[in-house]
């Protein structure tokens, strides 16, 4: 895997529109949203003290300069390196970012202050860097291990470079330096969200039945997509707006976006019970068995590829 340069696609009028609405979100959004940022992680990264917020401990010491700043300010540069992380990965994977933008995965990662837009770059950075910045990739996909998990296993299986891992590893080394030995108490701590959270309107994922998904990564080695859709669907809890780092690897069909922006729309307006909630599973499953066919159809076209070369030899 070539990791010396990051292609860049040659910029079109949709990729300076979604450049636009992106950039507006970014900074319109702080004067009426922001709960995730502004409520918790910004207040238990100065105290310490963890509540809302699940992160590995390391995670808080990235999102200490920017906790430290006043409220507002600091949630504004938030959304701005989320808006550069994820054009960042649009722009490296030559998707559709008016596609992106226009995704409730999108909106939602600045609304709510959340880190998906690090993620998506993040990934970025692990797939496609040299060691050391792929190293700091890896690193921040740890912060949400329902997310990143998959993801880290696929890039060093891909990779097969153990010096990505120095600096995560001697992170979380000093991390026992600096907390004591946390590992327990965050387990016991994500045990307490593990039972608000699944029953949360933003779950997607279908544990354990989902684990069944898993077997999918020892046929599809190569695609990432599908080990993505398959974890989704496989670990505990997965929202809705983690999405948005598939999203950037994949554009979202416009009658997708359409289909989950009417759902959740409806929810918030009608207060839908939540076991209506409960088929929001077929949005992450949707996009596996596309993915499934699609590369099943690749497949079947360069074996037919093959026999005829074969044949005319």
């Amino acid at each position: 895997m070539s990791t010396s340069k990051f292609p860049i696609a040659l910029v079109d009028k949709s990729t300076v529109i979604g450049f636009f609405v992106i950039i507006i979100l970014a900074l319109s959004v702080p004067f009426f949203g922001g709960w995730d940022f502004l409520h918790a992680v910004r207040p238990e990264t100065l105290s310490r003290q963890f509540t809302y917020t699940y992160y590995p401990y390391p995670a808080y010491w990235f999102f200490y300069p920017l906790a430290i700043l006043p409220p507002q300010l600091g949630y504004t540069i938030w959304n701005l390196v989320n808006a550069a992380s994820v054009i960042f990965a649009v722009r490296y994977w030559k998707t559709n970012l008016l596609a992106f933008s226009l995704s409730i995965p999108c909106f939602w990662i600045f609304y709510a202050g959340q880190i998906d837009g690090f993620f998506a770059g993040a990934l970025t950075l692990a797939i496609a860097a040299n060691p050391w910045l792929a190293g700091f990739g890896i690193f921040v996909l740890t912060f949400k291990p329902q997310a990143g998990l998959i993801p880290i296993l696929f890039v060093l299986l891909q990779r097969r470079d153990w010096r990505i891992l120095v600096l995560p590893l001697v992170l979380y080394l000093l991390s026992f330096v600096e907390y004591g030995w946390w590992i327990l108490e965050w387990l016991d701590h994500m045990k307490v969200g593990f039972g608000t959270h699944l029953l949360n309107a933003t779950n997607i994922s279908i544990f354990p039945l989902g684990l069944i998904f898993l077997f999918l990564l020892f046929r599809y080695k190569d695609s990432l997509k599908i080990w993505m859709l398959a974890g989704s669907l496989a670990t505990p809890y997965f929202p809705v707006y983690s999405l948005a780092t598939f999203f950037t690897i994949e554009s979202p069909k416009w009658w997708f976006s359409l289909s989950m922006w009417l759902f959740y729309l409806a929810w918030g307006i009608f207060h839908l019970p939540y076991y209506v909630t409960q088929i929001l599973f077929a949005f992450p499953l949707t996009l596996l068995v596309m993915e499934i066919w699609k590369y099943e159809k690749s497949r079947a076209l360069a074996n037919s590829h093959a026999t005829q070369f074969i044949e005319k030899t």
